[in-house]
């Protein structure tokens, strides 16, 4: 009989390891700084639309980038006259949309 409680003991205790592994989700690191000048430099030139994750939020914007003064970028949106000013030390990742 005790066998069978230490076997569901551990058994539980592995089923909650196993369920705060799987919850315990962390967001996307932040892109190594190289590839992000890269990206950035193709995304300019290619004139690619992009999604840009900023770090310390779940806020992402979308457009077009384009080059603003002093380590910044512009991203022009799509079909509005609204454009976003990004600082270079804010970015997390940049993606192709």
């Amino acid at each position: 009989m005790t066998n069978q409680i230490t076997a569901l003991k551990k058994l539980s205790s592995q089923i909650n390891d196993r369920y705060r592994q799987l919850l315990d989700i962390t967001g996307p690191e932040r892109m190594p700084i190289s590839q992000l000048h890269y990206f950035i430099d193709q995304a300019m030139s290619r004139h690619y639309l992009v999604e840009v994750a900023l770090l310390g939020t779940e806020a992402t914007m979308v457009g077009y980038l384009d080059n603003g003064p002093q380590n910044t970028l512009l991203i022009k949106r799509p079909g509005q006259a609204v454009t976003g000013f990004i600082h270079f030390s804010q970015i997390q990742f940049l993606k192709r949309v």
